[in-house]
């Protein structure tokens, strides 16, 4: 859990000093497999880091990189994911990590992986996929339980309250049904996005989960 600290002070650190986006992209394909993307896109990231890294034994920007080379590792051990791809530029303020899936069956096991966790029966899957639906679970009370743990607290500021995080889930084919209704649908209809303040999320408000039924 020790790599999640790291990165969600980051993003602590970033929100204070810049304007952050934050987004996840998840690409369906026909057969069921896919992609999984994840953004940090901030302004004058670059400085910020160099002026707070003296108040610690290590740069951030050094155990940053160290994390997601961490990171990396553990997706590479795992069956059903590949083409592992990372990105860290201090300069443009800008950090991603993507990797394709066999199926949403190993995208989950990663997820309960990287967290030191194992999934199994009991416990929800992240994401499923078939070959008509897609389903995503309301991740929110999760994040919320691990700050709580952590005892990672993210200031409420005008700075804070502007950060959003967005999900963004593209589809084989046209969209026939969504739940809930509060998101943003492309014009071709394969596309959804949400939308959350980041606020919301961390205190557990936000409902994160979603449906959707597309044609085969």
């Amino acid at each position: 859990m020790h790599r999640f600290r790291v990165l969600i002070y980051l993003t602590l650190a970033l929100s204070l000093s810049s304007c952050l986006e934050i987004s996840e992209t998840i690409k369906i394909n026909k057969d069921q497999s896919g992609s999984v993307k994840y953004e940090l896109k901030s302004t004058n990231t670059g400085n910020f880091l160099s002026k707070i890294s003296g108040l610690f034994d290590i740069s951030i920007e050094d155990q940053v990189i160290s994390e997601a080379e961490k990171f990396v590792i553990q997706l590479r051990k795992q069956d059903g994911i590949s083409n592992i791809q990372q990105n860290f530029d201090k300069h443009r303020g800008y950090y991603s990590v993507s990797f394709d899936f066999v199926n949403s069956k190993y995208v989950n096991e990663a997820v309960y992986n990287l967290a030191g966790s194992k999934k199994n029966i009991f416990t929800p899957g992240y994401i499923k996929v078939n070959k008509s639906q897609f389903k995503k679970i309301n991740f929110s009370p999760w994040i919320k339980r691990y700050l709580e743990k952590e005892k990672i607290e993210l200031p409420a500021s005008p700075l804070t309250e502007a950060i959003t995080f967005t999900s963004i889930v593209e589809l084989p084919n046209t969209i026939v049904k969504v739940k809930p209704k509060n998101v943003i649908i492309s014009k071709d209809q394969k596309v959804v996005t949400q939308e959350f303040p980041l606020l919301e999320i961390t205190s557990g408000k936000a409902k994160t989960g979603i449906r959707i039924k597309f044609r085969k």
